[in-house]
């Protein structure tokens, strides 16, 4: 897809003309509700909105953007041209990206049961379930209790080791709409859970105007959030680009107006554990 800018689309790919202007070029992917690019929810995914922000406090900044999978994103950054996007930081982006501080904050991955098959699992498992709860163990009674997972997606790295191990006993559902049809599947029994960011369960269940009585409980192998960074082009340009980035992270990432994106599809207990968790994530600076 071209460029956009002021909502007009170009038909050409990011050049290196923004190299000498004060033109930031952001690469956006549909992946509600992190970025939203279509149907009734559109430009209100958390991303789109931080992006926004940004473009109205970076006057000095023209802004266009363009839609591609991260794959092309991260290749088109990679190569030099004048990109940003915003995306989780590993060891491997680092060496060819410049990364912003800590931009987003937000609720890391939950195990998601469906409420009336608590008692079945707790029965399984030998114990209740508590405040969190250990995916080795859920996988280790692979044969009775059923993972089922959106194919294709990286979670973590301790979680990616973990269910590799267990790639075999685990049901990978392909496709658009996977992420609302292993929900369909729990809601019909047909798996007993899921791995999923807790915004993303909300936005199915607003999508679907449905309301599935699911329980979403921390994993034991991951902290409780993680954090989401602006990153640029590793180029003089994007290091100039990250600079004026971090310096209005600095002065904004407390503000209310600011909070309030970040909290916009979490859900009320996640909230709540965000603003207790705010002073560390303002202190971070990497």
């Amino acid at each position: 897809m071209g460029l956009a800018q002021n909502g007009k689309a170009f038909e050409q790919s990011p050049s290196d003309t923004s190299l000498k202007t004060n033109t930031i070029i952001w690469g956006k992917f549909h992946i509600p509700p992190v970025f939203i690019l279509r149907g009734t929810h559109k430009g209100r995914g958390t991303v789109d909105q931080f992006i926004s922000y940004l473009e109205k406090h970076l006057p000095t900044y023209s802004h266009e953007s363009y839609e591609a999978n991260i794959s092309r994103i991260l290749n088109d950054m990679t190569n030099g041209r004048p990109v940003c996007s915003v995306m989780l930081k590993n060891t491997k982006r680092t060496e060819s990206l410049y990364f912003s501080m800590p931009a987003i904050l937000n609720a890391h991955h939950r195990l998601f049961f469906v409420r009336e098959n608590i008692a079945r699992i707790e029965n399984i498992l030998g114990y209740k379930l508590g405040a969190s709860i250990s995916l080795e163990d859920l996988l280790s009674h692979s044969d009775t209790l059923k993972a089922g997972l959106v194919a294709q997606r990286a979670f973590h790295p301790l979680l990616d080791k973990v269910l590799d191990q267990h790639k075999e006993k685990i049901f990978y559902r392909y496709g658009a709409g996977a992420v609302e049809g292993i929900f369909m599947m729990m809601k019909k029994k047909r798996i007993d859970y899921t791995i999923e960011y807790p915004s993303i369960q909300k936005y199915v269940n607003e999508v679907q105007q449905s309301s599935h009585d699911l329980v979403g409980l921390p994993i034991k192998e991951l902290p409780l959030f993680v954090s989401g960074y602006v990153a640029c082009t590793k180029s003089e340009w994007g290091k100039k680009t990250i600079h004026e980035i971090n310096k209005l992270l600095s002065e904004h990432r407390t503000k209310p107006e600011f909070q309030k994106i970040m909290e916009y599809w979490s859900t009320p207990e996640d909230i709540a554990l965000m603003q207790s968790a705010y002073p560390a994530f303002y202190n971070k600076k990497k």
